[in-house]
Formats: C-alpha cells, structure tokens, sequence
C-alpha cells in the first residue's frame, strides 16, 4: 500500500513552504514532495506587501540580503491609462520586491519539513470512506499514503480537480534590459485585455512583465509595453538580457476536498495586480494549520478550518471583480497599501467611471471561462 504519513505537502513553493511551517510550529512535521528544482526562474516581478513580508519573516526569520531586489523598495507606483493620463498612487506602506529564486530557496529550506526532490506525483487518490488515509502515486510506481495532503504545486498541475469553483490560466511573460530603470513601478492597461508592468531591475536594468489571458496575443502586448517605456516613459533600454515565461492561475477559488486542500495558484487564488506572493504565503499558512488540526484529532473537517481560516482573504478575492469597488478605486492587492480612490480624487467622475469599466473588464477576462489555447509565443 506505500509508506503512511501524517501530512504530505505537494510542491516547494511559497504556498508549500508556508503550508509546512504552519504544521511544523503546530508539532507536525510534514514531507514536501517537489517535481523540479524549485530555485528555477519564474515570470513575476516579486512585489510583495510589507505587512505580508512581516507575516512571512515572523514564520521563516529575516529575509536574506540576496533575497532582495535592487532596490528592494519601490518608492512610487503608477497607473496609467494611456501614453498622456498617469495617476500616482501615494502608498501608504512600502511595496517590497524580492528574488524569487533566492525567496522560494530561503522559506523551502526554513520551512522545518522533509523535502524530496525530482518526486513527481502522478495521481491522488482520494479515500472512499471518511478518516481513511489519501493515496498518492508517484512517478516510478512508488505509493504514499497520507492524512492530510496540501496541493500547492502551482497553477499548471494536474493534481486540482477537486472541490468546487473553477480555475482558469493566465499567461505571463518577463523580459529583463540592460538601461536606466524607472523610479518605482509602472502600470500600464492595454485596453481591457493586458496588464504590462514595468520595474526596476536592479541599479542598471527593467523588468518588463506582461500579463493576459491569451499567450498568442502575447508578443503584441510586450511589444505595446516596450514602446511605452521608450515612449513616455523615456527609458533608456537595449536589447534584452532573459526571459522567462510560465502561468499563473486566476478564477475560483477550488480549496479542496476532504482532506485533500489546495494552496496558492492550485486554488486560484492570485490576486488582481499581481502581488500573488501574498496569496500564496497566507493560503499555505491557513491550509498547513487546518491539516495539522485535522491530523492531531483536533479538527474533524480540515476544509471546513481552511476556509474558515481563509476567509479575509477570500473576501479580498470576491471583492476584486465589483464594478463599483473598482470605480471607487479598492482594488484587490492595493486594498491593505494604496487605495485608488486617491490617485483618482481630483479626476473628474467620468475618468473615474472610464478607468474602473477598463479595469473591471480587464479582471473579468483573466477570469472568464474558456480555457486558454497552450504554448509559447517565440
């Protein structure tokens, strides 16, 4: 039947890391079962709220000096609807940027969990009666069972059919240049259909990070972006120096089944303008607590917990696709730093009214149904 264990965490990341510190600092211990090395690159620009770092650096201790960007702090952050009308967002709390390698290496090895590496698992099966242990079949044949697992092996898995509520893929790409870098962060909409960031990327180079719901219509909307930083923006930038692609997941949340949850982009749980980090951390705090209670007998439904426990969170998820919020300018992942109602207080109504429809429509198709067609743009 496979080696038993108390609480199984499915992927190194963020959301796993964090799920395994959580059962750890509760006295259970937990084996992370990750498919690739997770010290790989990764299309985010690695904004996370500071409020969130705090929450993060009192799990895991101080985040490493080459765990952070340069410059870690972004001191200005920018919307812009098109080449000629900018809003400043004044925020109230520093927006942090790390390095997502040398990030997602320092929580896995802080985590306290015993991780395997190259453990790939192909299949969960999950118990066909109540209290009885999950099988998890890896690659190569071998089996695992578990009492609890905790999927958070990110949005592309196949290991997220369960529970209800639907997750849909987005598509990122990254681009790095070797120039002069902007003064804090520039956000750029492309209609209804893009969201193009642009980031300091170091003392001498940008970050160009593209986002939307088609990967065919990806090269189009960096390019889009690539002229608007050398346009407007007048960056100095020359030819690039990396990129790196993958998917991030939106739509949900799926949170699970049984005692089978599921954490990070496995439950779609991104939040609107990309501080994804947050989502991640707080999920797998919540989701490693809940599998804990439920492996230590004190908790006879882990999903019931997890959800519980997740709720502010949640509320912050259902909120980002309101019109209204939108127009009043409360935006998931600015809601606790910037809110933008003040960049848009001295815009006329009907600006405020056009910049909202714009966003809100732009929310609702990174999460809007039809599965995205697969594969790169190069």
């Amino acid at each position: 039947m496979g080696e038993e264990r108390d609480l199984v965490v499915i992927g190194g990341g963020p959301a796993g890391a964090a799920a395994a510190r959580a059962a750890a600092d509760l006295g259970r211990p937990a084996l992370v079962l990750e498919a690739r090395p997770p010290l790989r690159g990764k299309p985010c620009a690695g904004v996370i709220a500071a409020g969130a770092l705090g929450l993060v650096e009192e799990r895991f201790g101080p985040t490493p000096a080459d765990a952070l960007a340069t410059p870690a702090l972004l001191p200005a952050v920018r919307l812009h609807l098109g080449p000629r009308e900018r809003y400043d967002l004044r925020p109230g709390w520093p927006a942090v940027r790390v390095l997502r390698r040398a990030f997602d290496g320092h929580l896995l090895a802080r985590s306290g969990a015993e991780v395997r590496h190259d453990a790939r698992v192909e299949r969960i099966d999950l118990p066909t009666r109540p209290g009885a242990p999950t099988r998890l079949l890896l690659e190569g044949g071998e089996a695992l069972l578990a009492r609890c697992v905790v999927v958070a092996a990110g949005a592309t898995s196949a290991l997220v059919p369960f529970g209800p509520g639907r997750r849909d893929l987005v598509f990122g790409g990254r681009v790095r240049y070797p120039g002069r870098p902007p003064e804090g962060r520039d956000l750029l909409l492309l209609g209804a259909q893009a969201l193009v960031a642009i980031d300091p990327d170091g003392p001498d180079g940008v970050s160009i990070t593209t986002t939307l719901k088609r990967p065919t219509d990806w090269k189009a909307a960096h390019a889009a972006g690539l002229a608007f930083a050398l346009g407007p923006l007048g960056l100095a930038l020359r030819r690039e120096r990396g990129a790196e692609f993958g998917w991030l997941a939106r739509g949900g949340p799926a949170l699970g089944q049984g005692a089978v949850l599921l954490a990070g982009d496995a439950a779609g749980l991104c939040l609107a303008l990309g501080l994804g980090l947050e989502a991640a951390v707080r999920s797998g705090l919540a989701a490693g607590a809940a599998a804990a209670a439920y492996v230590a007998g004190d908790e006879p439904e882990p999903l019931r917990a997890y959800r519980r426990a997740l709720e502010p969170l949640l509320q912050r998820r259902t909120a980002e696709g309101r019109a209204a919020a939108l127009v009043r300018g409360r935006v998931t992942g600015f809601d606790e730093a910037t809110v933008l109602g003040q960049a848009l207080s001295d815009a006329p109504l009907a600006r405020r009214v056009v910049f909202g429809h714009r966003l809100h429509r732009l929310v609702r198709s990174l999460d809007r149904a039809e599965a995205p067609p697969r594969g790169f743009p190069l």
